[in-house]
């Protein structure tokens, strides 16, 4: 029977997680010297890498009208997402 610490992602599986986030908002030309929140962002994203703990998401970016969303966890049971949702339509 596993133990309990097993279920934990490890600093290494964490990192493995954020890289196709960090890839994807790239992509998306969602960065730190274009917008102040993504900076927040990424701070969260090292939070998690570093200390290993959960870490709800929810960052408006109000000049583009959209919200990053998601949660990053540390157990390996569950899921660790991140999507891009629009702010209150008009």
């Amino acid at each position: 029977m596993a133990s309990a610490a097993s279920a934990i992602r490890t600093k290494e599986e964490r990192q493995t997680e954020v890289l196709p986030i960090i890839k994807k908002l790239n992509e998306l030309q969602l960065t730190i010297s274009r917008h102040k929140e993504i900076k927040e962002f990424f701070e969260q994203l090292q939070k998690y890498i570093q200390e290993g703990i959960k870490i709800k998401i929810n960052i408006p970016i109000e000049e583009l009208n959209i919200r990053i969303k998601g949660t990053l966890a540390v157990n390996v049971n569950e899921r660790v997402w991140v999507k891009l949702e629009q702010l209150n339509k008009i």
